[in-house]
């Protein structure tokens, strides 16, 4: 957890699980606005997500973070990263291939896809990680994006705090839910303890509206290593029920966190509904 104020590039450290709950859950329930964020739809491209699993021939099985295949023929290949280890450039390479090999030779008519590797970082990673390796002759290049270079949290925050002002009942688009699930990783200029607890605070009052259901969870996910399990159930409160996504992510299960927690908000709103 870290309290200090942050435009230190070192101090947004999220433990991996929590990491990939936080960012798998966006590109599976905003994937357009995922990929605009991190400025991926520059090229003038359309994605198409497929599936993450790599089957070989040889029976082997590999899941990497999320694929997307482009409408002109480009597999996009996304891994979400916390340490920037070398060795881990090994592995992606391989990815690549078995990606390149399974969307281009295992179907008919023959067509040769290239891969575009894009490692996404939360926070910083010191020191820099490379971006290219080369095993035997051949030679493996990625992209390295760092969330906290994209984000302005502070700006995000007052952005939708003020929509939220003049329009108590606002249903936030697949952008703005991207935004602030992302807004504690982001740029924070002051105490990232005293922010975390406003982002919270204001996803809270955005999920009372039954089509604002998953901001809550997403937000709760993103700001649990900066404050502590006590605070955030302070800021809840009662009403929505959310034990059983806090006893998840104390344990670190950061995807069934989120499951518990849409659940238990879709749940109270039926309840209010029927009321």
């Amino acid at each position: 957890m870290s309290s200090n104020g942050e435009t230190n590039k070192n101090t947004i450290n999220m433990p991996y699980q929590n990491k990939d709950a936080l960012l798998k859950n966006l590109t599976d329930y905003y994937p357009s606005p995922f990929l605009k964020i991190l400025s991926l739809f520059s090229d003038g491209r359309k994605y198409e997500q497929k599936p993450s699993e790599i089957v070989l021939l040889e029976h082997n099985r590999m899941l990497t973070d999320k694929v997307f295949m482009s409408d002109d023929g480009v597999i996009l290949h996304l891994e979400f990263d916390s340490s920037g280890k070398a060795r881990d450039l090994a592995r992606y390479m391989h990815y690549a291939a078995s990606l390149s090999y399974q969307y281009s030779f295992t179907s008919e008519p023959l067509a040769y896809h290239p891969v575009k590797t894009v490692i996404i970082f939360p926070g910083y990673v010191t020191p820099p990680t490379k971006v290219y390796t080369t095993v035997c002759s051949l030679q493996y290049s990625v992209e390295h994006i760092y969330l906290a270079d994209l984000i302005d949290g502070d700006q995000i925050l007052a952005d939708i705090s003020a929509m939220v002002k003049d329009n108590p009942h606002l249903v936030l688009t697949g952008d703005q839910n991207v935004q602030l699930s992302l807004a504690a990783v982001g740029k924070v200029r002051g105490k990232r303890e005293k922010f975390c607890k406003k982002a919270v605070s204001l996803a809270k009052s955005l999920s009372r509206n039954p089509d604002n259901n998953n901001i809550l969870a997403l937000v709760v996910c993103s700001v649990y290593n900066f404050i502590e399990t006590e605070v955030i159930k302070s800021i809840v409160g009662t009403e929505v029920h959310m034990e059983d996504m806090l006893d998840n992510l104390s344990s670190g299960k950061y995807s069934h966190a989120i499951v518990a927690a849409n659940t238990a908000i879709a749940e109270k709103a039926r309840a209010e509904e029927d009321a």
